[in-house]
């Protein structure tokens, strides 16, 4: 499976677990929903910012290792894409 299907791939799993975490019912000690969405939020926030930097397949063309000044895949010389990785609770 190449690296952007299996990016997407857990990205799905992430929203399935999140899906299937709210369809309980809360007790007053629990957390608010919002504190509930907040904390999955920061985990899977968490979770594709090391798959961004575990090097995920295929490797890097030896062109691109030489502008890149690196083999690493999906991270370029600034780091935007996993540093740009965020989230937000809506209604």
């Amino acid at each position: 499976m190449k690296g952007t299907k299996r990016l997407v791939l857990v990205l799905l799993i992430c929203v399935l677990v999140v899906s299937v975490a709210y369809a309980g019912g809360k007790s007053r000690d629990e957390p608010t929903d919002r504190e509930e969405k907040v904390t999955v939020g920061a985990v899977m926030v968490g979770h594709i910012q090391e798959k961004i930097s575990s090097n995920i397949p295929p490797k890097n063309a030896k062109s691109t290792i030489r502008q890149k000044k690196s083999s690493k895949t999906l991270i370029g010389k600034t780091g935007l894409l996993r540093e740009s990785i965020d989230f937000e609770v809506v209604k």
